[in-house]
């Protein structure tokens, strides 16, 4: 498209293209003036701004009135006459080039899907709003939807996809003009809300949001609810940015959806992420590959007897920097990572090691470690383990592992094969920390287990709690009546193994007895505590005794 105009400005030709572009004749546009179509050249001068335009390509907008507009692409050109100078102007429309770089950052900033937001999108909005020195208050909300795996999984992706377009509808229909809504991925959303920072307005806003999603969609007849979860983070309080935001609202919602909640503030004393715990990861397996663990072990006293044949191996880290890293801290850490096969193996080892040792030095005690419940599901776990076995030439009843109640609230099936491969391999399982999870009698009867081990928390204050002593009673009358040892642990005070023992509790372990002890240490402990006359185990297991063989662990009553 050309236009040639004078030095003043003033169109002088125009061919067709141009003519087409401009929506005039000829003999219309020769009586007007550039500017007329581009104010932005005639504001800065006319002819001195034509002039500096030569050989150059900038991007302006025609006006053509009534609202129309059409961005176009201009270069320039001199040209010297008779009569002064004239300038030749080439017009690009960009109509087209704009509309595909519009579906571009649309899609770039979009959720194909939903059509929200994307996860880009949303960090670059926080980032925008959290560099405004005018933003005194918002919050970011992580948003999970609950039922999507199962939808999907049992009703295809198609059921799921919709279940994710209804959520964003209406989702988006609170959020109008309150602030922006993304899709993270999967069935997280999240959204900037722009507040005033006030606890109550935030938990208004979480409440309507769970109403929006009340109401079943219908997913060819079949209706289909959708539960919500979120996480809060308050700017500037829990970050000054979007990177930390939007992580430690991710950090809370997974706190809501582990304490079964509807929703969480970021609490950063509850933060599992923290620089220091990333770090100890880091080091933890550098500590694992060389060898710079160690157990110490908590001996399990027979209350009738007061003699000691079987101790709990418990991991220890001495770390450089911040000295003993207690087991509180240690296990969360690890409990989610593919470190847990690598420390589980090299606790088994070395107890198996500690075990043969003793053996060396006259004392034959069984040694029980604890399993993550995640083993359970670990179809490879029984192999390993019997491996090891045969490597320290071991008797599979020395060896006891604890599992929490909560193995069982995984895939039960998955769980019920492994703990039978274990105790083909005739090592024991024991449930430890019994009455604070949830165990089906029939879980009980089918893993074979061989004892229950009762939780400190019900021992705890025994004396004056008649609710814990109907408990501590139950578990017994329970344990015994399935043939199984019962275990207390947590044991303080002189009362509470008097009464304990007078109860019919097959063994007590705690601080009244024993701290655990480094290896060394417990050897003369135990030696001391039995006597002589104290090695009932290492009868037991050279006679065969059925008993031994029965309890696996060596609990015997």
């Amino acid at each position: 498209d050309l236009l040639c105009v004078d030095q003043s400005g003033a169109i002088v030709s125009a061919n067709i293209a141009a003519q087409s572009m401009l929506d005039s004749h000829v003999d219309q546009l020769r009586s007007r003036n550039i500017s007329a179509f581009l104010p932005d050249i005639g504001a800065i001068g006319g002819p001195g701004e034509l002039a500096a335009m030569n050989g150059r390509i900038l991007e302006r907008t025609i006006h053509l009135g009534d609202d129309r507009s059409i961005p176009v692409e201009i270069s320039t050109t001199v040209a010297e006459h008779d009569e002064g100078r004239h300038f030749t102007l080439i017009l690009r429309d960009l109509r087209e080039r704009k509309k595909q770089e519009a579906a571009l950052l649309h899609q770039a900033t979009h959720d194909s899907l939903t059509g929200l937001l994307n996860r880009l999108a949303l960090f670059e909005e926080v980032d925008r709003l959290a560099k405004n020195p005018d933003t005194r208050a918002m919050a970011v909300l992580s948003l999970n939807l609950s039922r999507f795996k199962a939808v999907n999984d049992t009703l295809g992706h198609a059921a799921g996809d919709a279940m994710l377009c209804y959520a964003a509808w209406r989702l988006s229909a609170v959020m109008e003009g309150h602030g922006a809504l993304a899709r993270m991925d999967g069935d997280g959303f999240a959204i900037l809300a722009r507040c005033d920072g006030n606890r109550e307005h935030l938990l208004q806003l979480v409440h309507s949001l769970g109403e929006s999603l009340r109401r079943p969609f219908d997913f060819e007849g079949i209706p289909i609810g959708v539960g919500l979860t979120v996480g809060i983070a308050c700017f500037p309080k829990d970050g000054t940015d979007a990177v930390t935001l939007i992580k430690n609202a991710g950090i809370a919602v997974q706190r809501a959806k582990t304490f079964s909640e509807d929703f969480s503030f970021y609490d950063p004393d509850a933060d599992q992420h923290s620089v220091r715990r990333l770090a100890l990861l880091g080091e933890l397996q550098a500590a694992i590959d060389s060898d710079s663990l160690e157990l110490h072990y908590q001996p399990k006293v027979a209350l009738r007897t007061g003699k000691v044949d079987n101790v709990e191996a418990l991991l220890r880290w001495s770390h450089p920097v911040h000295g003993s890293v207690s087991p509180a801290e240690m296990i969360p850490l690890i409990e989610p990572t593919e470190m847990l096969r690598p420390l589980t193996d090299w606790t088994i080892r070395r107890a198996l090691e500690q075990n043969c040792a003793w053996a060396k030095q006259g004392l034959h005690v069984g040694i029980a470690v604890n399993l993550s419940a995640r083993l359970l599901q670990d179809f490879a776990f029984p192999d390993r383990l019997a491996a090891l076995l045969a490597a320290h030439d071991v008797m599979p009843c020395m060896l006891e592992l604890e599992i929490t109640e909560s193995a069982m609230l995984m895939d039960v099936g998955r769980a019920l094969h492994v703990g039978r491969r274990i105790r083909d391999l005739g090592v024991s399982l024991s449930i430890d920390d019994y009455g604070t999870g949830f165990s089906s009698l029939s879980y009980l009867r089918d893993l074979s287990v061989s004892a229950l081990k009762l939780d400190r928390t019900f021992v705890d204050d025994l004396e004056n709690s008649p609710g814990n002593r109907f408990i501590v009673e139950s578990t017994l009358k329970l344990a015994h009546a399935l043939n199984l040892v019962a275990v207390a642990e947590g044991v303080s005070t002189q009362w509470q193994t008097d009464y304990l023992r007078n109860l019919g509790y097959d063994f007590g372990q705690g601080y009244f007895f024993s701290r655990p002890l480094d290896a060394a240490a417990c050897l003369q402990w135990i030696m001391a505590r039995n006597g002589q006359k104290g090695d009932v185990r290492a009868h037991e297991i050279a006679s065969g005794s059925e008993s031994a063989m029965r309890s696996g662990s060596a609990l015997t009553r």
